[in-house]
């Protein structure tokens, strides 16, 4: 097994109305880049990210951002996608899944309050291969930590079929790295989203 770290701590900013989405007369694609890492979508195992900011806009996004495209496909790639973790939405912060294969669905679950009643910091996120004799997808959990960094729960969040399907086919590869995203063009500073964690593994 064979683990990528992209040098946390690290910041990602993203500037005002900056969004991925894909929907029938309505494609955007202009989040910033960087910290990403790619490999053979077939090798892909996990990602778990923890990140926090300042929630303050309609729609602001964080988290993590794994795309599949065929390294042989020079296009950008923006039609198979998936990205997960924090979307303000209602004037508080979801837990918030967006899975596009073709075009967009989005899912939000509230962000639990952790069981000490404390504020929630910072956000923990896990993206990993599952499957067995019934097929292969992949699993979005949220992972509630103890002060050591140890899981105390996990809440499955989002069971993905589909991203998978195509790996033993052409040179299928995945690329993952952070999101941030502020789709408020009116807001008047970027969005700030540090990342404390950004742990990807491979097989090797």
């Amino acid at each position: 097994m064979a683990a990528e770290n992209t040098t946390p701590p690290f910041t990602v900013e993203a500037a005002p109305g900056t969004d991925i989405w894909r929907k029938p007369g309505h494609n955007v694609w202009s989040i910033p880049a960087g910290h990403t890492t790619s490999g053979p979508l077939k090798s892909f195992l996990s990602v778990r990210a923890t990140f926090s900011a300042d929630w303050a806009h309609l729609y602001d996004q964080s988290g993590v951002l794994l795309v599949p495209r065929k390294a042989s496909d020079p296009a950008a790639p923006d039609s198979k996608w998936v990205k997960t973790g924090i979307e303000l939405y209602d004037g508080r912060p979801h837990l918030s899944t967006v899975t596009c294969d073709r075009y967009a669905d989005w899912g939000l679950y509230p962000l639990p309050t952790p069981s000490d009643g404390s504020e929630v910091k910072s956000v923990t996120i896990e993206v990993f291969r599952d499957g067995g004799a019934k097929g292969k997808n992949a699993w979005v959990h949220y992972l509630e930590l103890d002060g050591e960094g140890n899981v105390k729960k996990r809440v499955p969040l989002r069971k993905i079929c589909w991203i998978f399907a195509d790996e033993d086919e052409g040179d299928w590869v995945l690329d993952v790295g952070p999101l941030a995203a502020r789709t408020d063009k009116n807001a008047t500073e970027a969005l700030k989203v540090e990342f404390t964690e950004f742990n990807v593994q491979w097989s090797q």
